[in-house]
């Protein structure tokens, strides 16, 4: 699980840099309306990503607990039967995007000059999120056959590839169409890239025509997991839509920004539990709850610590940062801000036990929670839009979660594992405490005797710092301390947390 993680950790960090990279580069070239344009364009794109139905967790899952069984007979039938699903669904993602394209000069209002390159931009975006699917796809048979290491480089590679034709279709004054086209050339190498490595890796490999039990099988579970994704896309898309459809395109770029920035600190909250993933369907098979209960604690209590590590440094030092990396005029307000960190927390808290239903069989209660507020979230976005504008669109999102899966989820997993309320608490949440007590003190000493943006980028990092600081002595685990001093120095720790005890 490490090694997984801190690849996937170098992955996410080149993604990290090459949105810090292009951002800036791309608003100054599109201008704001035109960026907020072009991330609404994306956005709506998007949803054709959908049309995998699911297949991508169905390999991760199936592949997972066959390989547990030693079948792998079994496991070769489920990549050709979900195979030959993307193959359908690379096409229906590029009639799909042909309409939004068609469509989405109708839905927000675009100046003249500008809706010649919507349908051609649509079309590239598209078919990059074609070419995600088959990435998606060969990344969960390497991911389940614990190849995620190679799988995570190529990730990183298709990161560098991405910043650089980014950047030079940017400079470039090539616009909308030029961007797109980066997203399609940096997908498509990328996808060759997994697919070679998927050959090594299962040589024997050969296509062939699916079998219908296994396809049934995967479908089953795939529509499940299906009805989860069109639920995250409702919840997470539709606010960019909502904000360009109701406030016009130029409000979308400060609150896409600074989604950007809490989405990709959420994205590296998330990589220890995805790592998890296939090993807990492998739990599942094998009937290993001990070993489930035990990851998905520590997994929560991970995801949790620098949940709170995040919101502290963020919290003193968003302003400066965002205005330093995309320009003062750029920086959403304070309550934006400060519901987008609500947003941050609340996933950390939920996604552990997402990862564990998605895993072992709670997919279906997953999807009708998961549906629920995602159709909460359009309701109230669209009711709070007009009267609180982009605050009443977050707003709205921060309030559907906390009334559906912020308690729903974690409540599945402590019931199927059997773990108390109090034994959560004291594993994930009571760690916390006093670090962030910690943390939150020092920030607000430092802020207090530096009041300028300087000090409050200070604060950020005092506070922060000294939360790890804390959370390390009182906080960690054997097995986080083990992770950072190396495996040889687990047996002295837990000597070590004997004689404390």
């Amino acid at each position: 699980m490490g090694a997984g993680a801190l690849s996937g950790f170098a992955a996410l960090a080149a993604g990290v840099v090459a949105t810090l990279i292009t951002t800036p580069v791309v608003l100054r070239a599109l201008g704001q309306a035109r960026f907020g344009l072009w991330i609404a364009l994306v956005a709506a794109v998007s949803f054709t990503g959908l049309l995998d139905f699911g297949f991508g967790q169905a390999v991760a899952r199936f592949s997972g607990e066959h390989r547990a069984r030693h079948d792998p007979k079994a496991v070769e039938a489920f990549i050709i039967a979900t195979g030959a699903a993307y193959l359908v669904a690379f096409g229906l993602v590029l009639l799909a995007t042909a309409a939004i394209g068609t469509v989405f000069p109708l839905i927000v209002n675009i100046p003249g000059a500008d809706r010649g390159v919507v349908l051609a931009g649509a079309m590239l975006v598209g078919l990059a999120t074609a070419l995600g699917l088959w990435m998606a796809f060969f990344g969960s048979i390497l991911h389940a056959h614990q190849r995620l290491p190679q799988a995570n480089t190529v990730r990183a590679g298709y990161w560098v590839c991405f910043t650089a034709l980014t950047v030079i279709a940017a400079l470039n004054g090539w616009g909308i169409v030029g961007l797109a086209g980066a997203m399609a050339a940096s997908a498509g190498l990328s996808c060759l890239a997994l697919l070679l490595l998927v050959r090594r890796v299962l040589p024997e490999l050969q296509i062939r025509r699916p079998q219908g039990t296994y396809l049934r099988q995967a479908l089953r579970y795939s529509l499940s997991m299906f009805m989860v994704s069109a639920g995250a896309a409702v919840i997470f898309e539709t606010d960019t839509l909502v904000i360009a459809g109701f406030l016009g395109a130029a409000a979308v770029t400060s609150y896409a920004i600074a989604l950007r920035l809490t989405r990709g600190v959420t994205g590296f909250l998330h990589k220890v539990p995805d790592v998890l993933f296939p090993f807990y369907a492998g739990m599942q098979a094998a009937g290993d709850r001990r070993r489930q209960r035990e990851n998905y604690l520590l997994s929560a209590r991970l995801e949790l610590a620098g949940a709170a590590m995040a919101l502290l440094g963020l919290g003193f030092a968003w302003r400066p940062v965002i205005a330093a990396w995309v320009g003062a005029p750029n920086v959403v307000g304070p309550a934006v801000f400060a519901l987008a960190l609500a947003l941050l927390l609340f996933e950390s808290v939920i996604h552990p036990a997402a990862v564990l239903a998605a895993a072992t069989g709670g997919e279906r209660r997953m999807a009708l929670v998961n549906n629920t507020e995602a159709i909460l979230n359009l309701g109230f976005s669209i009711a709070f839009v007009l009267r609180f504008g982009v605050v009443g669109v977050i707003g709205a999102t921060v309030l559907a979660q906390a009334l559906t899966n912020l308690w729903f989820l974690p409540g599945w997993a402590m019931r199927s594992l059997g773990i108390s309320l109090r034994q959560y608490a004291a594993a994930t949440v009571a760690r916390a405490v006093a670090p962030a007590c910690a943390g939150g003190a020092a920030g607000l000493l430092v802020s207090h005797f530096f009041p300028s943006d300087t000090g409050r980028v200070l604060a950020g990092i005092a506070a922060a710092g000294i939360f790890a600081v804390v959370y390390l002595r009182i906080g960690a685990s054997v097995e986080e301390l083990g992770w950072i001093r190396g495996p040889r120095a687990t047996p002295d720790l837990l000597r070590e947390r004997e004689r404390e005890a």
